[in-house]
C-alpha cells in the first residue's frame, strides 16, 4: 500500500447506514484536499460495509479504507482507536477528521493521544493558512458569542473534530475513487 499522505476523514457507520456528518466532512476534506493539491482518503470500519465505500468514492474520496470485521461491526472506542490509528500511520496524512459525534468526538480523543497529536474540537469551519498550509479551525464560545480561530502548531496530523450540520455533503460525482481492504490484527 502506498502512503497517501494529504487528508484522512473517519466516515463514521451505524448498523450498516453511513452517518450524514460523514458525508458533510468528507465533502469539507475534498475542498481543502483540492486546495492543497493532495488526496483524500477514508477510513471506513464495520462489517459488510463495501457499498457504502463505494458510495464515499462518489462523493469526493480518492481512496476508501475498508477495515472489515464481525470485530468492528459496532463501534467500541479501543477497537475503533487501534485499526484507525493503524490506517493514519499508514497513509501518514497531514489532516485528519473527524465527525463531532458521540462515537467520533470519543474516538479523536483517544487518536490524538496515541498519535501524539493536537485536535480542535467541535470546529464550525476549516480554513487553510496561505503561508504555512497549517489548518485552521474555527471554535465558538461562551455560547456561540465569539468564535476563535485556532491551529495545531505541532504534532501531524493536524486534527479536528467537525460540528455534524455545518458543511454541506458534496454530490455523487464520477469517476469515482478506489476502495482498498484494510488489513489489520484485532483479537475478540
Amino acid at each position: 500500500m502506498t502512503k497517501a499522505g494529504g487528508v484522512f476523514v473517519f466516515l463514521e457507520q451505524t448498523d450498516g447506514v453511513l452517518e450524514d456528518s460523514s458525508l458533510e466532512v468528507l465533502g469539507k476534506g475534498r475542498k481543502i484536499a483540492d486546495k492543497l493539491g493532495v488526496t483524500l482518503t477514508g477510513g471506513l470500519l464495520g462489517e459488510g460495509v463495501h457499498d457504502i465505500a463505494e458510495e464515499c468514492t462518489r462523493r469526493g474520496a480518492h481512496f476508501v479504507l475498508v477495515a472489515d470485521s464481525p470485530l468492528l461491526r459496532n463501534f467500541t472506542a479501543e477497537a475503533y482507536t487501534d485499526v484507525v490509528a493503524a490506517m493514519v500511520r499508514a497513509k501518514d496524512p497531514d489532516v485528519l477528521l473527524i465527525g463531532a459525534t458521540h462515537n467520533g468526538t470519543a474516538l479523536a480523543g483517544m487518536l490524538a493521544i496515541r498519535l501524539g497529536a493536537g485536535l480542535m474540537a467541535h470546529v464550525v469551519d476549516l480554513e487553510i493558512e496561505a503561508e504555512t498550509g497549517a489548518l485552521l479551525g474555527s471554535v465558538p464560545g461562551f455560547g456561540g458569542s465569539i468564535v476563535a480561530v485556532c491551529k495545531c502548531k505541532k504534532g501531524r496530523p493536524q486534527m479536528a473534530t467537525v460540528r455534524p450540520g455545518i458543511f454541506a455533503a458534496a454530490e455523487p460525482e464520477e469517476p469515482a475513487g478506489t476502495v482498498e481492504s484494510f488489513s489489520f490484527d484485532l483479537k475478540p
